[in-house]
């Protein structure tokens, strides 16, 4: 005896819709928590790439008659004057770093000890993480980098895009997976219950 189509639709619908709720709930955690800690990670390293243009931008000022009019005077100078003061062999590390990779020099701004803009990004938005410029035991300015708040701009969405791409791989495979894992549990639970129903028609 056959059992009724509806109740090994209803067992099949039932157990894959369950599996489909856990893998959506871990699918959606796990980006949230890839997309924090992504984003904090590439602030940290940001952050460490602040430190190494604070010790050239501070070099620069000493060696321009310790003023920053060389650089109101040619803005052009700023990039060059973000190159770290490292050993050659050293560079290509910093080049290929997250931070460069991800623009993180884009969104330094110098300001002057007045803290009026002299070079760097025009639209720091608060809160900043800053870092003085001393020299002779003076603050002659600030450092400043915009901390990045969500993967959208530049290479940060590529990686988000990457991750959006991969997502659906995964998502596609997991509901084959559920299906057919809720195929089989739902032949399995009916086993008996068929078992039952063809001795009874006996």
């Amino acid at each position: 005896m056959k059992l009724p189509f509806t109740l090994t639709a209803r067992l099949f619908i039932a157990v894959f819709s369950t599996a489909m709720a856990v893998a959506l709930a871990m699918g959606v955690f796990s980006h949230i928590n890839l997309n924090r800690d992504f984003i904090g990670y590439l602030n940290e390293q940001a952050v460490n790439r602040l430190e190494l243009a604070r010790t050239s931008v501070t070099a620069g000022y000493r060696e321009n008659g310790r003023s920053w009019d060389f650089l109101r005077q040619k803005p052009e100078l700023w990039g060059r004057l973000l190159r770290p003061l490292v050993p050659e062999a050293e560079m290509p590390a910093v080049k290929h770093g997250p931070a460069d990779l991800t623009g993180a020099t884009r969104r330094f701004t110098l300001f002057d000890e007045n803290r009026e803009r002299v070079a760097g990004y025009a639209g720091p938005v608060e809160p900043t993480i800053e870092r003085p410029i001393i020299v002779d035991g003076l603050t002659v300015g600030w450092l400043a980098l915009t901390p990045i708040e969500s993967v959208s701009p530049g290479a940060e969405k590529h990686f988000y895009d990457a991750q959006l791409r991969s997502a659906w791989v995964v998502g596609g495979a997991a509901v084959l997976l559920a299906a057919g894992v809720a195929y089989w549990i739902s032949r399995r639970l009916l086993q008996p219950v068929r078992r039952v129903a063809d001795a009874t028609h006996a």
